[in-house]
């Protein structure tokens, strides 16, 4: 890498805290993790854009965070994950975080993409678990975003009070945080056309096994099982192509030749 890339610092954060990385060579980071109470905890970490690259790694005895534990950093382009590859789950005593491998951290030094489903809940609009307050004309389906992500504290009017009892939270001495995108602008999804015949998974759901893609079926969220006179017929189907480890979906789908 160049010389000047690697002092260079990213900071990420989620509803529990924060970490900063500094990069020390390809793989090697200087992480530093801060919860929301003030405590901080610094270690060395590696880094992989492919998570099944840690179950391949044996890490050396002078790297402080892989001494006690199998894990590191999934790195991506707008987000990170810290792995833990152990029954301890020593690191999140450590740093003090909060579900800290259960929930991503978000880049909140640049302009990133954030993208999913929208969901309207008792608590607002959000993508991601992240709230969107600048709404727009956001219409229900998949979604992908830019903005900055930072965290706020909860507004009072989501706790319970007299004025209003029936908020989120029922103590108000505890602090609650929540992600927020700011400047949010709705950027264009990409679109594809998939031919294939329909199939019900075994889960039930309705897909269709893609004429180009034999072993896998794509999901198509929200329509009915395929009858057993529509699994003969050829469909076209036009929509966003999602993998998101639960499964291969087609969000904001379109049937537009057969059923």
């Amino acid at each position: 890498m160049p010389p000047n890339e690697q002092s260079k610092s990213r900071i990420y954060i989620n509803e529990y805290g924060s970490i900063k990385l500094t990069q020390l060579n390809d793989t090697l980071w200087k992480t530093e993790f801060e919860n929301i109470e003030g405590y901080q905890f610094d270690t060395t970490m590696v880094s992989v854009t492919d998570d099944s690259a840690f179950w391949r790694y044996l890490a050396p005895e002078e790297e402080l965070f892989l001494q006690y534990s199998w894990g590191g950093l999934s790195v991506g382009k707008n987000s990170l994950l810290v792995l833990e590859f152990s029954s301890y789950g020593r690191l999140a005593h450590q740093s003090g975080i909060k579900e800290l491998y259960y929930r991503a951290f978000y880049r909140a030094d640049q302009t990133v993409e954030i993208k999913g489903d929208l969901k309207r809940s008792k608590s607002g609009i959000s993508v991601d678990e992240i709230y969107i307050l600048e709404q727009n004309q956001l219409e229900a389906g998949y979604h992908l975003l830019e903005g900055k992500v930072v965290r706020e504290k909860y507004p009072m009017a989501y706790y319970s009070t007299d004025e209003s009892p029936q908020g989120m939270f029922s103590d108000t001495t505890i602090i609650h945080y929540r992600l927020v995108l700011k400047n949010m602008k709705e950027k264009a999804l990409e679109i594809r056309e998939f031919v294939g015949y329909p199939v019900n998974i075994s889960s039930g759901e309705a897909a269709i096994a893609w004429e180009f893609a034999d072993s896998d079926a794509y999901i198509l969220e929200g329509h009915a099982p395929w009858t057993t006179d529509e699994l003969n017929q050829k469909i076209v189907v036009r929509g966003t192509y999602v993998y998101n480890g639960k499964g291969s979906f087609i969000k904001n789908w379109e049937i537009i030749d057969g059923h």
